[in-house]
């Protein structure tokens, strides 16, 4: 017989055994190796699942898997921003020129200028604020109208989970008997129609015997879609060193204050199953000092706090509804300066919050320490950056550390102010939960 008639039939042998054996295994109700692994934790180190929007050199650039690929040149970006499909991104160029790169087909629009800008949950629609106009911008019809306006009047905002519209608040206003009081409302808004007027949901008083604020942070909802939190936020001098974060019962009445920490909204994060609420409490401006993990639920009364004696914690993410990784460094009294050399970097922790313990997942050397964490559910992995105030990098791996490597080299260090970073500034992973 000829040879290559021999190995056609041994093949053929060798796929009829296997499709046996995958149809044995499918009537025992067990999968077939291949089903196993896709369901186990991503293979390899997650990087193909990967991509961030990420700024080099005053350009942005972005990363997909293991290709690096700039999208501008000369324009001092910051700020990126991915929409939640990850079709565009929304970046500042220069002061406050916002505009949006298509990276798919190289499409580049410019909005004009705003800050504060977010996407939409539900659809490719951006929205931004130009002082306090509320605008909108659909970037598929971009050529025929540039945004449309949601809402004058606006201080801050965030857009409904559902994305049919906003929270928004009012800004408080210094009149000859005082702050004046501050208003949040509900906007219904749908692209191409005209906006029906926002429907006022609660006022409270700037200043009361709990807290004075004269504007809010952005919103953030419970897992639930229960329960509202934003930060309080009173005139700058005093804001720099302490804000009170606020929780507030969807469509309720009752301003509820849940502890004082400083005006990061970043360092509030809501479980992704329930209604557990984790932020940094804490005031002062430094952030090596007096900067505690803390959890509260409902009604939001009794609190746990979960960092060590002698430690400070910044940028807090769940990793999982019991889980949450940290930036935590040996406590000081600072001064907000650059470190002296020798002096502690902050390392990732991971925290059980059930258990109410935690360990240290990476460590750095020398003058490096780290930063900002964010976790990738469809990757399963967890990313952040390593820096040591000159030069930094973006690393990888699992959410208890293990497999970390860097992933991306030479990325610009944030914008910094008493050792607080604002790595939004310098990069944005996709689909991440921070």
């Amino acid at each position: 017989m000829h040879k290559r008639t021999i190995y056609r039939q041994a093949a053929l042998l060798c796929l009829t055994a296997a499709l046996a054996l995958a149809a044995a295994l499918g009537a025992f109700g067990l999968p077939p190796a291949s089903a196993s692994a896709s369901a186990a934790e991503p293979s390899g180190d997650g990087a193909g699942a990967l991509q961030a929007a990420f700024i080099r050199g005053g350009d942005l650039w972005i990363k997909t898997g293991e290709r690096e690929r700039r999208l501008t040149y000369g324009e001092q970006a910051h700020r990126p921003s991915w929409s939640a499909d990850g079709q565009w991104i929304a970046y500042t160029s220069g002061e406050r020129s916002i505009r949006l790169y298509h990276p798919a087909t190289d499409r580049r629009i410019e909005i004009g200028n705003g800050d504060n800008y977010q996407w939409s949950p539900a659809a490719s629609l951006l929205a931004f604020q130009d002082g306090s106009m509320l605008q909108v911008t659909d970037p598929n019809r971009a050529a025929e109208q540039k945004f449309q306006t949601a809402s004058p009047g606006v201080g801050n905002f965030s857009w409904l989970p559902d994305g049919k519209g906003f929270l928004v608040s009012t800004q408080s206003q210094l009149l000859p008997s005082g702050w004046s009081d501050i208003s949040l409302y509900e906007v219904p808004f749908e692209y191409g129609q005209d906006t029906p007027r926002g429907k006022l949901l609660l006022t409270f008083p700037s200043e009361s015997k709990s807290f004075f604020a004269v504007q809010t942070s952005r919103f953030q909802w419970s897992a639930d879609g229960k329960w509202v939190s934003f930060i309080g936020v009173p005139t700058a001098s005093l804001s720099a060193d302490s804000d009170t974060l606020l929780v507030l019962r969807w469509h309720g009445k009752r301003l509820l204050p849940a502890g004082e920490m400083l005006n990061r909204d970043d360092w509030v994060d809501w479980s992704p199953r329930g209604d557990t609420l984790a932020f940094i409490a804490g005031g002062g401006r430094d952030a090596a000092s007096n900067k505690k993990l803390t959890t509260k639920r409902p009604p939001f009364r009794k609190q746990t706090q979960l960092t060590p004696q002698g430690f400070a914690d910044r940028d807090p993410v769940w990793t999982d509804a019991g889980r949450m990784v940290v930036s935590r460094i040996a406590e000081s009294s600072g001064g907000g300066g650059a470190p002296q050399p020798g002096a502690p970097q902050p390392f990732l922790a991971r925290v059980d919050v059930p258990q109410a313990t935690s360990a240290a997942i990476t460590a750095p050397e020398g003058a490096f320490g780290d930063y900002g964490p964010a976790y990738i559910p469809a990757a399963g992995r967890l990313g952040w950056v390593r820096t040591d105030r000159i030069a930094a990098s973006a690393w990888i791996g699992a959410p208890d550390g293990s497999g970390a490597r860097e992933w991306i080299a030479a990325i610009d260090v944030a914008p910094e102010y008493y050792g607080q970073f604002r790595w939004n500034e310098t990069i944005d992973w996709y689909g991440s939960r921070r």
